[in-house]
């Protein structure tokens, strides 16, 4: 139980309850049938109790950052929470510069910046903000495939089913987004709007 775990000698062992906080992560994210929403969100509300305890006794913990970062990632990647990404993106912030994980943190970085783009960006023009957004998520996908090619051959194995991912959602959101400039141009030019070009182009 759960008051059982904060009583106990095992609420002061960051070892302890990092195995916990990540078995309850996995836990919360298999439980999303129908009649399993109560226990979900319990799984949930223990998590980040757990998660909170962690970051109490470690608080530069590589590891429960990544999780919890992962957690946040998962809630808006399936459930479009805003609250969700934007505690998903501070985290993914600080990892990047601490987690020897990189790889696989830029990945989820900027699935999660590609998945809130196509939520909250989509406004029928064509315009700056578009285009550097789009630009953005396209550059870090560029940096993942090309850093791959770097990576010795045990953290090419690691990695290679991020590195697969990467190349998917490189082509998928290109592809994605010249189809939805083609929409907007000829839907710009058929009510004889101006249209402002931009060329899509990488650093």
């Amino acid at each position: 139980k759960q008051s059982e775990i904060e009583k106990s000698e095992y609420w002061n062992d960051y070892y302890c309850l990092s195995q916990l906080s990540f078995a309850l992560t996995m836990l919360a994210s298999a439980s999303d049938k129908k009649t399993e929403r109560n226990l979900k969100r319990e799984y949930e509300k223990f998590y980040l109790k757990v998660s909170d305890r962690c970051l109490e006794l470690e608080p530069e913990s590589v590891m429960e950052l990544s999780t919890r970062a992962y957690f946040y990632y998962n809630q808006f990647i399936n459930g479009k929470r805003d609250e969700s990404y934007y505690k998903a993106y501070e985290i993914y912030e600080k990892l990047l510069g601490m987690s020897s994980e990189w790889y696989k943190e830029l990945y989820r970085f900027t699935k999660l910046r590609q998945m809130n783009f196509e939520k909250k960006h989509w406004t029928g023009e064509f315009g700056e903000e578009w285009f550097e957004k789009t630009q953005e998520i396209l550059n870090d996908y560029k940096k993942l495939i090309e850093a791959y090619s770097t990576l010795d051959d045990r953290r090419k194995a690691k990695y290679k089913k991020e590195y697969l991912k990467v190349l998917f959602g490189y082509s998928g959101f290109s592809i994605d987004i010249l189809f939805d400039y083609w929409d907007i141009y000829f839907d710009n030019r058929f009510y004889g709007r101006r249209i402002k070009d931009y060329k899509l182009q990488t650093k």
